[in-house]
């Protein structure tokens, strides 16, 4: 036992989950066997590890990779209906946790988030005493369950481990940066040859590369991932200031995210690099200032030999421009109009999670792209209430005893939330799932109570 925890506590442990997790991603077509195949072996070290080890925070780099590493293009609905993958994970993660409660017994802990969790519940399942019931629905509204549970069982048994956490949320980054860059080095193949090399770019990023879809998420769900977690890359620059790696990644990430020409991921980067900017000025000594200048000036001669590139995410991000501001802002002004809509027929419990499944995007959950929006129409002002304790009580904590690792988190957060304003993020599965593993990781390194 001795041997398997030293091995899971390693450097080796984290590099070789996520680099399984890159092969999975990248089997798709032909190759989708193998996605299983991986997908599977992670499902089953899973288990094991809850079955056989009392902290269980060696599953949260296990539980990463298979929230990005989930590539079946388009899911809908029919992907909730019959026997799939799907029910195979939800198995295998059931399994492991009943197998570690059985064994191991653990007293469960209020967190920062227990009542928040458990008041959503009510708002998942009110609407459903009166609009039509269908599985579905049940499905739907039963995941508000899954995040309370799996929230207060980590926050539980997880033990407190400031390196493997920060290691494992920057290694968690770097995959979505390589998705990102293997989709639009794909991308690029595929646009016709005989265009010049500027063309060919400019032409993969106004078509999100032909593949805006990753499987797991769109590529707003990508960068909004990116933008959650891109605070370990700076504490890790901060930490090892004199190691140039980890001044190279922060700057291929935004390469990327800039290729990728997301205008929301402009946005939420450029405001994180604002924010970590100035952080890496309060931490900064005179190694810093040299790596940082070097930094900047390989990222200026970039920019200029982009220049054409430049310029077209300049065109890309004024799209319609106040013109045409349902043009600008993707027709959500759209969506929103519709979210008011079903807020008023339903005011004080809202619609419920299968509401205007015909709408824009037939047989798919109906995403309004607001968190508030969102809130207000598929749960109403008692939706909108819990929404607002649950920020108070997350960002209180986020911001209160402030430490380094913790203050890189608290921004990955607040950027994404904001982020959230126009394009959902709080209550889309793989985020919230993505922000309990993150909270159940931090507040054990409280040494005093967290409420």
């Amino acid at each position: 036992m001795n041997k398997l925890k030293s091995f899971l506590q390693s450097n080796i442990y984290i590099i070789s989950v996520f680099s399984l997790a890159f092969i999975a991603f990248i089997s798709t077509g032909d190759f989708q066997i193998i996605n299983r195949i991986a997908m599977s072996f992670l499902l089953i070290a899973f288990a094991l590890i809850l079955s056989f080890s009392k902290d269980t925070i060696y599953v949260v780099p296990i539980t990463f990779a298979l929230l990005y590493s989930y590539n079946t293009t388009n899911p809908n609905l029919d992907t909730l209906s019959g026997f799939n993958f799907v029910y195979l994970i939800v198995i295998f993660v059931i399994g492991g946790l009943i197998t570690h409660i059985i064994r191991f017994k653990p007293k469960p802990k209020k967190g920062v988030l227990t009542i928040s969790f458990a008041l959503f519940i009510l708002s998942y399942f009110i609407p459903m005493i009166y609009r039509p019931f269908t599985w579905t629905l049940l499905q739907l509204s039963s995941i508000s369950i899954v995040y309370l549970l799996v929230y207060v069982l980590l926050g539980s048994t997880i033990k407190p481990n400031k390196d493997f956490l920060m290691k494992t949320l920057f290694a968690a980054s770097v995959l979505l940066v390589l998705e990102m860059a293997y989709r639009i080095g794909i991308g690029y193949f595929e646009t016709p040859s005989n265009l010049a090399l500027f063309d060919r770019i400019k032409d993969g990023m106004r078509s999100s590369w032909y593949s805006e879809d990753f499987g797991w998420g769109n590529v707003n769900d990508v960068t909004i991932h990116i933008t959650l977690l891109f605070g370990s890359q700076i504490y890790m620059l901060i930490k090892y200031q004199k190691k140039i790696i980890f001044w190279l990644t922060p700057l291929f990430t935004v390469f990327v995210i800039f290729l990728m020409a997301s205008r929301g991921g402009y946005l939420s980067i450029g405001l994180s690099l604002v924010i970590y900017g100035y952080l890496i000025y309060k931490n900064a000594d005179k190694e810093t200032w040299k790596n940082l200048l070097i930094t900047l000036s390989v990222g200026a001669l970039i920019a200029l030999a982009l220049l054409p590139a430049v310029i077209e995410a300049i065109i890309i991000m004024a799209q319609g421009g106040f013109k045409d501001f349902n043009y600008f802002t993707s027709d959500r002004l759209v969506l929103y109009k519709n979210a008011i809509k079903l807020f008023k027929q339903y005011p004080l419990f809202g619609a419920g999670w299968e509401s205007m499944t015909d709408v824009v995007n037939p047989n798919r959950i109906q995403v309004f792209h607001s968190t508030i929006f969102h809130t207000l129409a598929v749960m109403g002002l008692l939706g909108m209430g819990i929404l607002i304790y649950y920020f108070y009580v997350s960002f209180k904590f986020l911001f209160t005893n402030r430490t380094l690792h913790k203050t890189m988190i608290a921004v990955g957060i607040l950027v994404s939330q904001l982020h959230g304003l126009y394009d959902n993020t709080q209550f889309m599965l793989i985020y919230t799932m993505a922000t309990i593993l993150l909270f159940t990781m931090l507040e054990p390194l409280e040494n005093k109570d967290i409420l």
